[in-house]
């Protein structure tokens, strides 16, 4: 939480088939961090949701083409990221990044670089990527709250755990749900992950209040504490809207388990002890 934020350029991976219009789609993002010499990216190799909207919109032209462009690009990328450090001074890699996305008459274009702080530029490239590529801009919390789900529906079908989506009713017909629960040996548990950066101080506030409010809800009508398991989302660059999302955040921790999702093996590691107690079907 009290990471330092580094300055680094995240560069759009775009797909142009017509150098007349000049028409393009976006299908990864490069993130080069130059204070720790960081470059990492992710492109939507297998991105269903991706390839479908790219195929769609370029019907005129065959679906190998943009498969055959993803691999391209990717032996590329692969070129970069993998060259071996000890072998490069600062310049020769600045060199070596610059030759890979300088302008070239190809079905490859990398965008302009876009400036942002970071305290993890390996978080950023997810971050970046459901942004940029997975039009998080539309739909921010659905975009984490979606990846997120699919990971811990992912570990549960390798236990054999059978999960389902659970109604919950409290007093006055209020009426919400939990997208994953499983029976465990002390009743039902849920996990529920959630994105605590809004669109503004507003937005951040009104859904914080809005689950804190159901948590308590829950809480107070028979749902044990420990058989929660809340991942949230804390990346902010925002100041602002960022003290907003650690006042939600210090209220949420108060009455239910959480975890930070932007570290990976944390979450899967409180994944693992939450699910202890599960007996695989």
């Amino acid at each position: 939480m009290n990471a330092q934020p580094h300055p680094c350029l995240v560069i759009p991976i775009t797909f142009r088939p017509y150098a007349e219009t000049g028409e393009f789609a976006c299908f990864g993002v490069l993130v080069h961090c130059p204070e720790t010499g960081y470059i990492g990216y992710r492109i939507g190799e297998k991105d269903r949701r991706v390839t479908e909207r790219i195929n769609n919109f370029f019907k005129e032209i065959g679906r190998d083409i943009f498969r055959m462009t993803v691999k391209s690009a990717k032996l590329d990328l692969e070129q970069v990221v993998n060259a071996p450090s000890n072998l490069f001074d600062y310049q020769q890699a600045k060199a070596l990044l610059e030759n890979l996305i300088r302008p070239r008459e190809n079905l490859i274009r990398y965008g302009a670089p876009i400036a942002v702080m970071t305290e993890n530029p390996a978080i950023e490239v997810d971050r970046q990527y459901a942004l940029l590529v997975q039009r998080g801009f539309v739909d921010k919390a659905g975009i984490y709250e979606n990846d997120v789900r699919t990971r811990v529906k992912k570990y549960l079908t390798e236990r054999h755990i059978q999960f389902r989506q659970l109604g919950f009713r409290a007093p006055n017909n209020y009426v919400f749900n939990l997208p994953i629960a499983f029976d465990g040996r002390n009743g039902t548990k849920a996990v529920k992950a959630l994105n605590l950066v809004g669109n503004g101080v507003t937005e951040t506030f009104d859904n914080g209040i809005k689950w804190l409010y159901r948590f308590e809800q829950l809480l107070q009508n028979g749902f044990k504490k420990d058989n929660l398991l809340v991942p949230v989302n804390l990346v902010e660059n925002d100041p602002e809207n960022r003290n907003a999302v650690l006042d939600i955040y210090g209220r949420l921790t108060e009455i239910v388990p959480t975890v930070d999702s932007s570290d990976f093996n944390q979450e899967h590691e409180s994944l693992v002890r939450f699910t202890e107690d599960v007996v695989p079907a």
